[in-house]
């Protein structure tokens, strides 16, 4: 449930700084191409700079229109022009209102030395005022300019959270390999591939894309400190009522959990194709943050581990997040987005113009609950026969995996609803944004690594991300880091030596299955003591890392897994 929160814009100039900055070179000519059977996929350009293959926009899967949509994907039909890659391609987007209160209050609230400070507007209210009024008037702009009660720049972010994003349309599923060229030039080479990273982005399973978390150029070039470095791989999936619509209405004609079954079909792609740009199937890294290491859980546990080993070695989890909820709580929520379609069977629905769905998901999202994104995996029977603590409880998994988790320091803050009120502090918080905050840091996400290490008996490695504030999602821009330092917190990387640091222990973890490495302080094993590697900065900066006991480690966790 990654949030970017503060400042939107520049954690999105970070992110899309990869086309400024590094010399590429786009001379088709020029580039390589690789034979997929069912296409021909040319590089879209050579990083001059990292000298890395950047091969982008590789269909996975056939489009998903008509009686595809709300269903499992088939693999691609045969195709036999050359892609380029050069059309950008994201899935359909949506955020909730609450989230342009949030990016508010949070900067007030941390640069104010966590003071009481009064929310800019209701999110939720201000949320179902524009639906209805929006009805009604064809201008969002007309709705939200004459209420004074926004600040500056509010209907900007309102208007761009509530309209469609830049999407080509729903077919937008498609993967990127970005390669060192010496690695793609022993392709085939009987040596072995380079170990493959695979990045599941994060969003609230509502709003991400594949090369939206940062620049990839840095932890490329990280990975080739001292070894030839990483094959790197970053996928689109379904999102919102496209991904995980569910409920047995559903479920009698279409498949629950479409996002999940997505990045399934991306991670048996990466085991059939992955050879022929360099890397090594059975080498395979998965590592995503906030939804991205949710999903990542599910895979852990897919179908209670019946179905043989799944499609990848090892896993890096950060901050793994859902809201743990069955297929029959989401029942009422498919209702409302067909309802929102204006229509009243998934079947009716498959028929409808993508832009109609895609305005039906928009709208939904956008009234989400304060802290929640409307859309979650869900227990299904199938793919998700049970929420992943308890089949991680009762052994119903892949145990032969390598696992690196990791969570922040805060993550619950940004899901809280600025509605402080003092209490007596005899828990662990004085106001009920303290309390909430970490009910839902437990709840959705550090409870998941704990149950993850005690699954497979400790012999897990762990990161808590302190670095000021340690709030949620914090870490991803540290894990993109690429030289660029944020004088600001909230808007990117605020110390380099962290974001070295902590991408030499991702990247040393991908390639050897323990993060420790020459000239790196000593990351402990989880073991019984519930050990974790809390990486923090000093107050001049320089790095500070220590060891501590994972605060998930408590009994409250243990209540939280039993699923009463």
């Amino acid at each position: 449930m990654h949030v970017r929160v503060s400042i939107a814009a520049a954690l999105c100039a970070l992110a899309s700084k990869s086309d400024a900055g590094p010399s590429r070179r786009a001379m088709n000519g020029s580039l390589p191409i690789v034979d997929l059977g069912y296409q021909i996929q040319r590089a879209s350009d050579l990083n001059e700079t990292g000298m890395f293959y950047n091969f982008s926009n590789i269909r996975y899967a056939a489009p998903p229109v008509g009686e595809l949509r709300f269903a499992a994907l088939q693999e691609p039909e045969y195709n036999a022009t050359i892609n380029d890659g050069l059309d950008g391609r994201i899935c359909p987007q949506a955020s909730p209102f609450w989230i342009n209160t949030a990016e508010t209050f949070l900067a007030q609230y941390i640069l104010s030395g966590g003071a009481n400070i009064t929310p800019p507007v209701d999110p939720i209210n201000l949320a179902y005022r524009v639906i209805s009024l929006c009805s009604a008037r064809g201008s969002m702009r007309e709705v939200l300019e004459p209420t004074t009660a926004l600040t500056s720049g509010y209907t900007e972010k309102l208007i761009e959270s509530f309209s469609p994003k830049t999407v080509s349309n729903i077919i937008s599923l498609f993967l990127d390999v970005l390669v060192p060229e010496d690695i793609f030039n022993r392709a085939n080479d009987t040596s072995g591939g380079a170990p493959v990273l695979v990045w599941i982005c994060g969003g609230g399973y509502t709003q991400c894309s594949k090369d939206g978390s940062g620049d990839t150029a840095g932890i490329i070039a990280r990975s080739r400190t001292g070894t030839n470095g990483v094959v790197f791989v970053e996928l689109n999936y379904h999102l919102g009522a496209f991904g995980w619509s569910s409920g047995p209405s559903l479920q009698a004609n279409g498949s629950a959990n479409a996002g999940l079954l997505d990045q399934r079909l991306t991670l048996d792609w990466v085991q059939k194709y992955i050879s022929k740009f360099g890397g090594d199937p059975n080498r395979v890294t998965v590592t995503g943050e906030s939804a991205g290491g949710g999903s990542i859980m599910h895979h852990i546990t897919a179908y209670g581990g019946l179905k043989g080993p799944i499609p990848f070695q090892q896993a890096i989890l950060q901050s793994p997040g859902f809201l743990p909820v069955t297929s029959n709580f989401q029942e009422s929520i498919l209702q409302t987005f067909l309802q929102l379609a204006g229509v009243s069977t998934i079947e009716e629905a498959r028929q409808l113009p993508t832009e109609t769905l895609i305005n039906a998901n928009l709208q939904q999202v956008g009234q989400s609950l304060y802290g929640q994104f409307t859309y979650n995996p869900v227990v299904d029977g199938d793919f998700v026969p049970a929420l992943p603590g308890e089949l991680l409880q009762r052994g119903q998994f892949d145990n032969s995996l390598k696992i690196l988790t990791a969570h922040n320091t805060d993550e619950g803050f940004v899901f809280s609803n600025p509605a402080p009120s003092v209490l007596n502090g005899n828990q662990a918080y004085t106001n009920q944004l303290q309390r909430e905050a970490l009910l839902i840091s437990e709840l959705i996400f550090t409870c998941n690594n704990f149950y993850l290490a005690k699954a497979f008996n400790n012999q897990t490695y762990g990161y808590l991300f302190s670095t000021p504030p340690g709030i949620h999602a914090e870490d991803v821009p540290y894990t993109f880091f690429n030289g660029i330092i944020s004088p600001a917190p909230l808007t990117g990387a605020a110390s380099a030596p962290a974001a070295i640091a902590l991408q030499e222990y991702i990247t040393i973890f991908a390639e050897t299955g323990n993060p420790n490495g020459d000239g790196l302080p000593d990351f402990p094993i989880n073991g019984s003591g519930a050990a974790l590697q809390a990486i923090n900065v000093n107050v001049d900066e320089s790095l500070n890392i220590t060891q501590q006991i994972d605060p998930a480690a408590n009994s409250r966790c243990n209540w939280w897994q039993q699923a009463l």
